[in-house]
């Protein structure tokens, strides 16, 4: 019973784990990046929790009692936290439709996961003491609770991705969780035999059990319902849906419907936002002599694709869209205009990743415009970077446009806005030579091949719409004389002058990192210092660094040899959260959809973990521990460098057999998890001591924790975006080397405390 119970705590972990951070992935607007924090804000809270749970553990007897509260109190935290985190705008008095700054987010992950996160921590190191009581001569107690939580975790991560998440809301899981904690707590206090214990049993069938279930079969829908409305706090909500790809609110006032992805306002109909449409479209179609093939990436429906199809000369519009749901539910609130759009004989609908779309198709366009405004995330970056702009040319005549936004202004640039406006224009550089910004609030980026694109006029433009006959609410010829007047765009170019700015790739995505910096400055102004140091971070600095703590390192293991083993653990919890990320990233930056994956790729770095914790247990024998754990860093090391040689060659052939590239990452996930999970059994196998086995396992479990989260706010953070995938991975291999040397200095003395 205690190894079910075991592998119940693995899967309730992974389950919470995954349902908070998709709630949360709504909560900061999509950004994957933000992915980094929570993940971190998880691991420091469960570290925290093994800590302080093996101090506990010296001082009191840790019995079934013990667990079977802490398992309540964890049942508990977690619809607690979901409901919070659907709260959280509400609370701290932020709108819905406005995005968290960095700061918000850091405190904001750290408190909402910190009830669960530290109880699933505080339960891990119960467990391995009821473990190691229940089998004494078992070599390597924590080793195996860590192996038996892990198997429990996969299949945790298959039953969210295939059950939970596709077929029930996030209340419906938390409470068959509780159910789930319950039933166990039952019979492994039945089993225990513990006197004394009737406020326990009544308390564990009344909240565990009877309580769940009343939930689960009358109130979990109108506890989802009420939550979900009070988000869109003073908002008419009248649909909400969690997609494959992103989350879909739809708000009614008077009249008029705004059509929400993961919070943020992205369609308004039937009356859309004239200035952004009508500019966008007009001044992108106008600028073509004769637009017959046009192609939309996103963003078509609610008003551009009509504004389109006001021109005779287009013949045929591919409208690419990701999400089918997304239409689907702009569909579901009809309007006449939508309506004409979207089944108009020229539009041919493509539920597609248009970068996908783009290197598969074989037509060829006059136009193509990308709808999305900055590339605040990985998925809306993939569509700003020079490989992209590189596929694009090839899908366009000679004298094709291609047609994007970028934040702008009327009166001042700021280092911030200047590094995105020239990351993305540096990288549009290569592929098109010819360039033409139409500066704004919103800049309209006009590129080409052709030099034309360069002699548009205010008037060039009104004379084409005006032969074309197209009638606008707001273009006229004085307004197109004030948008495009010379002495503006002279202005716009002074402003970024000679403003330095990473070119913006597949797996060195700085725009990102630029539009966080800007998003952060209007939100978050105080951290601006914290992004203006990090631009002055280079792969030198960082290896230097590297370098300085691991001289540090011998120092305080010559000392102190017992943090020897700590320190080895944490800096491989530190690859491991990196590789983990690393590779979530460029699922991504493949993909674009990691919203729906995300369960599935941790539950094969789980697996990977699993596999790894069974390898070192059938090779704990003492006179080979340490050798395996100097061979495991060695390994991990050059494992990271095979990722480097894979990622390489994926930088060149990027959507090539998807399904096999699917795969690949699921493998190497596997891959890094094993590396992971042979070192802890190891490591807590060869630290004996004196004190007993929970204070033990609680630094160890509490040392590899706090790497991981360094690993993720650094790493997510700073280095890939700024120092890109391969530099990152390198750092890593220097790491693991310093580690491997270090361990083997001490490897004699690191058993000692």
């Amino acid at each position: 019973m205690l190894i079910i119970t075991l592998l119940v705590l693995g899967l309730g972990g992974i389950v919470a784990q995954t349902l908070l951070l998709r709630e949360m992935l709504i909560l900061f607007s999509g950004n994957e990046l933000s992915l980094c924090v929570v993940i971190s804000s998880w691991v420091v809270a469960e570290a925290l929790g093994a800590f302080i749970a093996g101090i506990w553990s010296q001082k009191r007897v840790v019995d079934v009692k013990l667990y079977t509260w802490a398992t309540l109190l964890f049942s508990a935290a977690f619809p607690l936290s979901i409901y919070a985190t659907r709260l959280f705008k509400v609370i701290t008095g932020i709108p819905p439709e406005i995005a968290l700054g960095l700061a918000s987010v850091l405190w904001g992950s750290f408190v909402l996961l910190l009830p669960t996160g530290f109880l699933h921590g505080f339960l891990f190191s119960l467990a391995c003491a009821l473990y190691a009581a229940a089998n004494p001569t078992t070599p390597s107690p924590a080793g195996r609770v860590y192996f038996y939580e892990t198997v429990g975790t996969i299949l945790g991560g298959f039953v969210v991705s295939y059950v939970c998440i596709p077929h029930v809301h996030a209340f419906h899981t938390a409470f068959g969780i509780c159910l789930l904690n319950g039933i166990c707590s039952l019979f492994l206090l039945s089993r225990a035999r513990i006197r004394k214990s009737t406020l326990t049993y009544a308390l564990t069938a009344g909240l565990l059990v009877a309580l769940p279930a009343f939930v689960l079969l009358t109130r979990s829908d109108s506890l989802h319902e009420l939550t979900v409305k009070k988000s869109f706090a003073g908002r008419d909500l009248v649909y909400y849906e969690n997609s494959f790809y992103q989350n879909i609110a739809v708000a009614r006032t008077q009249g008029q419907y705004t059509f929400f992805s993961n919070g943020l306002p992205l369609v308004t109909t039937p009356v859309p936002d004239l200035v952004s449409v009508e500019e966008f479209v007009h001044f992108s179609l106008a600028a073509h002599p004769s637009p017959e093939r046009i192609l939309f990436l996103g963003g078509g429906a609610g008003g551009a694709v009509h504004e389109a199809l006001k021109y005779p000369s287009v013949r045929r519009i591919d409208y690419v869209e990701l999400d089918p749901a997304m239409l689907q539910a702009i569909r579901s609130f009809s309007t006449p205009l939508t309506e004409e759009e979207l089944t108009d004989t020229r539009v041919h609908l493509h539920y597609a990743d248009g970068r996908r779309f783009i290197r598969e198709t074989d037509s060829t366009y006059d136009v193509i415009l990308l709808a999305t405004a900055s590339p605040s995330n990985l998925r809306e970056n993939r569509f700003f970077t020079e490989e992209f702009f590189a596929l694009v040319r090839n899908r366009l005549d000679q004298s094709g446009i291609l047609a994007f936004r970028l934040p702008g202004s009327l009166a001042y640039y700021n280092s911030e806005l200047k590094s995105l406006n020239t990351s993305a224009l540096h990288s549009l550089r290569s592929p098109f030579p010819y360039q033409y910004v139409i500066p704004g609030d919103t800049n309209i980026v006009l590129a080409s091949r052709s030099a034309q694109v360069s002699d548009i006029t205010a008037s060039l433009l009104y004379t084409r719409l005006m032969s074309s006959h197209v009638s606008t609410n707001l273009i006229t010829k004085t307004h197109l004389e004030d948008r495009l007047q010379q002495r503006r765009r002279d202005w716009f170019h002074a402003a970024l002058g000679n403003a330095q700015a990473l070119a913006n790739h597949d797996f060195l995505p700085a725009g990102v990192f630029y539009a966080l910096a800007y998003e952060n400055v209007m939100l978050t102004p105080f951290l601006k210092p914290l992004f203006d140091w990090g631009q002055k971070v280079t792969f030198h600095l960082a290896a230097a660094v590297i370098l300085l703590l691991f001289g540090a390192a011998l120092l305080i293991g010559r000392r102190w040899p017992g943090v020897s083993l700590p320190l080895v653990i944490g800096s491989t919890g530190l690859a491991g959260m990196t590789l983990e990320l690393l590779l979530i990233f460029g699922f991504q930056v493949v993909y674009g959809y990691v919203f729906y994956e995300i369960a599935l790729l941790l539950t094969a770095f789980m697996a990977g973990i699993a596999a790894g914790s069974l390898l070192a247990a059938a090779s704990l024998r003492r006179a080979q521990e340490e050798f395996i754990l100097l061979l495991t860093e060695a390994g991990l090391a050059l494992y990271v460098v095979l990722v480097i040689a894979i990622f390489h060659l994926l930088s060149f052939s990027l959507t090539a057999r998807p399904i096999a590239l699917h795969l690949l990452f699921l493998v190497l996930l596997f891959a890094s998890g094993i590396f992971i999970g042979l070192e802890f059994p190891l490591a807590s196998s060869i630290y004996r001591s004196a004190r007993p086995l929970q204070r033990r396992v609680g630094a160890l479990y509490a040392a590899d924790l706090v790497g991981g989260c360094a690993g993720g706010l650094f790493v997510g953070l700073l280095f890939f975006p700024l120092l890109g995938l391969f530099s990152t991975l390198f750092l890593m291999v220097l790491l693991k080397a310093c580690t491997f040397i270090f361990l083997f200095l001490h490897r004699k003395r690191a058993i000692l405390i």
